[in-house]
């Protein structure tokens, strides 16, 4: 590496045109108008634009319509999957249906609704991600007939595909094994378990599991040196490499790790026959420029963000510090033990803040854990591909299953040894820009340390400016933000201040979904839960998103049906905790805001008439106040009054009415504003983020 590369048109082009596509694709999203339509009963013609993957008993794959309104439909279907007699989607041989090829042309009957999600902030909206990957319908297949296959090449590759995770699936006898093979192998990682894929997580272990440069590499070298053996050209062996791991890439399904890493290779591959010295550094470059002129969301798409980033750190990183390794300080088994702590480093390093964003945690045993798991995953890749070759052959097949076997229980168990330990991952909150801008200089500082000097105390100078900057970034307040959102029959409400902290009424979604809404408004502790009733629909996730978070209090009325409760907060976790009850009309003080328990607002037809409601709040709902009990589990409301705004949640928290206030702390007059208050509604699958101390 040189510094000069930094200079370059390409890098500096790349540079910009990203950036570009990150603020362009931040300010549109969640502005898509989706049709305005009901489910309906429709027949589509498209082509499959992805492998049928399966999980539990249903397949699903995305298709690109012909007709312009629907576009792009994510299609579920049994499994096995409906067909018409004689189609390509029927497996004569054995009578039985199978679902439609990679790019074949499919006419499918079913049911067309609009993407639903339970839009839990910090988790995955999968409306959102649809969104993001141009889909904007979904549909449940009744039928599914295969109009005209897709050319050879694909079909080939499809075929290859489903030939190794079947020798996968009949050869291995336990489901996970084959499921962590399929990963290491394919990348086709459906079917293993929540719990042993967090353990992955854990354990720093998930990138095993996405086929990428790794495997590329592995299969170009087999063809490479099989070809050499018969004595071919290197050019000539270079390029029969080069179709072999593209079909390989096409099988795997093309995601973005290995569609950047063929394009990496083709580069070099080009530079080779050209006989000019193209570099990998370029090659990454070259490879994320294509992938982002071809498909401009893949900027959003977190696989995409971190193979790049990952590899990135391991191209500059190793080009610097590789020859520190391979000096004669060390001999050759520990220069290889460093070089792979190096690698594992500037990988991890490179993806620690994309952790902490999308899955709010951070791996601390990876370095170490990749010592032992990077080269096990490397012979499984190997005992794979010879075990899909040889599946069929009966005495070397049994042999390479029964080592197989025993090879992915090793690897699953030192896995689940690595993931399990106490301290193996810490829990990260969502970072913000400045702490995101002053860490990748840090980070971009030492692995250019070589390049700028040992010595240089300028480098230094910015590291601690660097170092500060990402303090402030962590002490600055946050703005204040309200979000609604709704799990199932729950309503859940997340308020942040920078004076008070982080309130949440009623946590009764599932937990570790409230603890990453925690963690993505920035927190890594709730100061305050607030029960609007002693139902357990108020407070069923409490238990479990302790397990995540701290917890300081809980607020909670009196009222009947309180016996659960009562024994599920003796055993909640945590010390130090304070539980209070409150009747309607009893104030308290939790850090600087005061909160008052009320007799709850709820919403009623507009025709309805009740003492003392306010006006209208909408074109189809009122707002009136129950006062008192009228049976068991009733509810109360909760009142905050805060520096700017005063903020009431309603009966069932489905609703928020906020009040401006001035600096006397009184709520805004209308003549200042042009309503006293307002409400803000929250609808299942939807999630409503404001910031009270703006506009409205």
């Amino acid at each position: 590496m040189h510094l000069s590369y930094y200079r370059r048109p390409l890098f500096v082009f790349l540079i910009f045109y990203i950036s570009f596509l990150a603020v362009f694709k931040n300010r549109s999203t969640g502005q898509v108008e989706y049709p305005a339509c009901g489910d309906e009963e429709v027949e589509i013609e498209g082509r499959v634009d992805t492998y049928p993957r399966r999980r539990d008993n249903e397949y699903s794959f995305v298709i690109s319509s012909r007709r312009e309104t629907h576009k792009k439909i994510f299609v579920h279907a049994e499994a096995p999957v409906p067909a018409a007699r004689g189609a390509r989607g029927t497996d004569c041989g054995q009578c039985r249906p199978v679902p439609p090829g990679f790019k074949d042309n499919v006419k499918i009957s079913g049911t067309l609704r609009r993407p639903f999600s339970y839009a839990v902030p910090g988790n995955l909206d999968w409306r959102e991600y649809l969104n993001r990957s141009g889909i904007m319908r979904e549909m449940r297949a009744s039928s599914i007939t295969v109009v005209s296959e897709a050319n050879f090449v694909f079909k080939t590759a499809g075929f290859i595909r489903f030939a190794v995770l079947d020798s996968f699936d009949s050869r291995l006898k336990s489901p996970e094994h084959s499921a962590i093979l399929s990963g290491i192998v394919l990348g086709e990682k459906k079917q293993i378990p929540k719990e042993l894929k967090k353990s992955f997580q854990d354990s720093g272990a998930m990138h095993l599991l996405v086929a990428s440069g790794s495997n590329v590499g592995f299969i170009t070298f087999i063809v490479y040196f099989l070809c050499a053996a018969m004595g071919l050209k290197k050019r000539v062996s270079g390029i029969i490499g080069s179709i072999i791991a593209g079909l390989y890439v096409l099988a795997a399904g093309l995601d973005p790790p290995l569609v950047r890493a063929y394009l990496m290779f083709i580069s070099a591959l080009a530079g080779f026959i050209i006989e000019r010295e193209s570099g990998v550094f370029h090659g990454l470059l070259i490879s994320c420029f294509l992938i982002t002129v071809y498909a401009p969301d893949s900027v959003s798409d977190a696989g995409f963000q971190m193979s790049f980033l990952a590899t990135l750190g391991i191209v500059i990183g190793m080009a610097n510090y590789g020859r520190y390794v391979s000096c004669n300080k060390f001999s050759s088994f520990w220069g290889k033990i460093l070089g792979i702590m190096m690698i594992s480093f500037f990988a991890q390093s490179g993806i620690y803040p994309l952790m902490a964003i999308y899955f709010h945690k951070v791996s601390v045993i990876s370095i170490v854990s990749n010592l032992i798991l990077v080269p096990l995953s490397g012979f499984l890749m190997a005992l794979g591909f010879c075990l899909a070759v040889s599946t069929h052959i009966a005495v070397v097949g049994d042999v390479f299953s029964a080592a197989t076997e025993w090879s992915v229980w090793f690897f699953k168990m030192i896995v689940e040894f690595f993931g399990n330990l106490k301290f193996s991952s810490i829990t990260a909150a969502s970072p913000g820009f400045l702490e995101l801008f002053s860490y990748f200089g840090m980070i971009f500082l030492i692995w250019n340390l070589p390049l700028f000097g040992f010595k240089n105390k300028k480098v230094y100078y910015s590291g601690a400016a660097f170092a500060v900057m990402f303090l402030i970034g962590r002490l600055l307040p946050e703005k204040s933000a309200v979000y609604l959102f709704s799990d199932k029959d729950s309503n859940c409400v997340v308020i942040r201040t920078d004076e008070c902290g982080l309130f949440m009424v009623n946590p009764g979604a599932a937990g570790e979904k409230l603890a990453n809404a925690v963690l993505h408004a920035g927190f890594k502790k709730a100061d305050a839960v607030f029960l609007s009733s002693t139902h357990k629909s108020s407070w069923s996730g409490l238990e479990e998103m302790s397990q995540f978070i701290e917890v300081r209090k809980i607020f909670l009325p009196f009222g009947p049906g309180g016996g659960e409760l009562k024994k599920f907060l003796e055993r909640l976790p945590g010390t130090g905790k304070t539980i209070e009850r409150m009747w309607p009309g009893d104030k308290t003080l939790v850090n600087d805001c005061i909160v008052q328990a009320r007799w709850p607002l709820q919403i009623y037809p507009v025709e309805s008439r009740f003492a003392g409601t306010p006006p209208q709040a909408g074109l189809f709902h009122g707002a009136g106040r129950s006062i008192g009990y009228a049976g068991r589990n009733e509810t109360i409301g909760w009142l905050f009054s805060f520096k700017d705004f005063e903020l009431e949640i309603s009966k069932k928290a489905d609703f928020v009415r906020i009040h401006k206030t001035n600096k006397a702390g009184t709520p805004v007059s209308g003549r200042e504003k042009r309503a006293e208050f307002y409400d803000v509604f929250s609808q299942k699958g939807e999630v409503k983020i404001f910031n009270p101390q703006g506009d409205l």
